[in-house]
Order: C-alpha cells, then structure tokens, then sequence
C-alpha cells in the first residue's frame, strides 16, 4: 500500500468519515435536476416576452423618426430581458454540468442545447399569447410600471419629439372629433388636438382605446396629432390585409 492510500485510510479512521447515504446522494441529483428544468422553463418564459416586444416594434412606422432601421430596432430591443435570458441560461449550464454525466459536455454544446431548448419552449408560449395576457393584466395592475419594463413602449415617450402613446380618457362626439382627453402610459393627462389627424384605415377612436400618435407638443399639456394608430401592431390588420401607410410628413 502506498503512503497517499495510508494516508487516506488515516484520515478516514481519524476523522470517521463516512459514506452518505445513498438516498442523500440521489436527493441532490433530483434537486440539481429539478433546479435546471426550473431555470430552463424561467428562461424559457423571458424568452417568449422578448419575442413578444420585438414583435410589437412596428417597423412600418420607423421613416417617422427620420432614423435607420438598425437604429431604430436598437432603441427597442428589451436589453433586459435579453440580459435575463442569458444569465438564465448560464445558470442552466451551471446546474447540468452538475447533473450525473454532465461534466463530460463542452461548454458550446450545453450552453447550445440549452439556447435551442429555451428557444423552441419559448416559442411555444409566446404563440399561446401567454405574454400577451401578462403584458395586459400588468399593465392594468401597475401603469406606472409598464412603459420601464416592457421596452417596446420606450420610443413612444417622447412627446418633446413629436411621439406619444397611451390611452383615450374622453372623445368628443360625431364623426370628425377635433379634441380628447388622452393619458399616456405614464399617467400623465394630456389634450389632443386631432382635427388635423390622419386616422389610420378610419378605426374608431372611443374611450379606452390605446393608440400612438406621431404630431407635436404645442404646451406641456397639449399635443397636435397628425397620425393616430392603434397601439397594438395587430390591430393594423383588416379583413386579412394589412393597410398600406401613409408617407412621412418631413
């Protein structure tokens, strides 16, 4: 025997070590497994509301801030949640390579693997609209918090240059109204001045209804609008087609 094997067996009898039991050793296997399907499904969840912002960025729309269309996707990505999905996904990584066999995998194939599996299940609950629904009850729940969280509201804030968004409070009546009381997502009330407005594919405006305006602000209050579109992408859509827009104003 050989002085390292002495010296082990010493320090077992010294210390009286002992083997865990078996049902210890399989409890941590089940917990590690358990802990990266949980971070796999949470990354999962971010990634359906990532593809859900993106896909409320209307591109349709970016010739009205005189900007390129890299730019103008940029200043909309969720840097956040994609952040989050990362890091989720690390942890992931983390939580296998501690599974049974799964120090044997390259990082590139886990980290892959998991990208792919995110992806797909992410996929899946975004084409349920469980975003959507979650997107809607927040915003009813916490308005404040909306526009900080969802990222997709963000180039919409700028009243300053000539862009807001939020919800109708009060419409005058008739077919051709010319002023409503309009609160953005901020919470902040303003007056719009709409007899000059272009209303896309004539939808009708009535309180509740949330829409995005491009115009200008004409006092800390008050705003003329020049397009009202309907706040969500979806909502473009008639009968099957989508309706053509209008050109820029500059």
């Amino acid at each position: 025997m050989n002085n390292i094997s002495q010296k082990i067996i010493n320090k077992i009898k010294k210390e009286q070590i002992k083997p865990l039991p078996k049902w210890r050793i399989l409890l941590k296997r089940a917990l590690i497994w358990v802990l990266f399907i949980f971070t796999l499904i949470i990354g999962a969840i971010f990634f359906s509301f990532i593809l859900f912002q993106i896909n409320e960025v209307d591109f349709r729309l970016y010739p009205y801030f005189n900007t390129s269309i890299p730019h103008f996707f940029i200043i909309s990505i969720p840097y956040l949640w994609i952040l989050i999905f990362f890091a989720l996904t690390y942890i992931s990584y983390i939580d296998f390579k501690h599974t049974g066999k799964g120090y044997k995998y390259p990082l590139i194939i886990i980290l892959g693997a998991n990208l792919i599996l995110s992806g797909i299940l992410g996929w899946g609950i975004y084409k349920s609209n469980f975003p959507d629904r979650v997107y809607s009850e927040f915003q009813h729940r916490y308005p404040m918090m909306t526009p900080r969280i969802f990222f997709h509201h963000r180039p919409w804030h700028q009243p300053d240059r000539g862009f807001l968004a939020g919800r109708i409070i009060e419409i005058d009546d008739g077919e051709n109204p010319e002023l409503m009381e309009f609160q953005d997502f901020y919470q902040k009330i303003w007056i719009i001045e709409m007899k000059q407005a272009k209303i896309m594919h004539k939808i009708k405006l009535e309180n509740g209804f949330e829409i995005k305006m491009i115009g200008r602000a004409t006092s800390p209050n008050t705003f003329k609008a020049y397009l009202i579109v309907p706040w969500h992408k979806n909502e473009f859509k008639m009968s099957g087609r989508t309706m053509k827009m209008p050109p820029p104003f500059y």
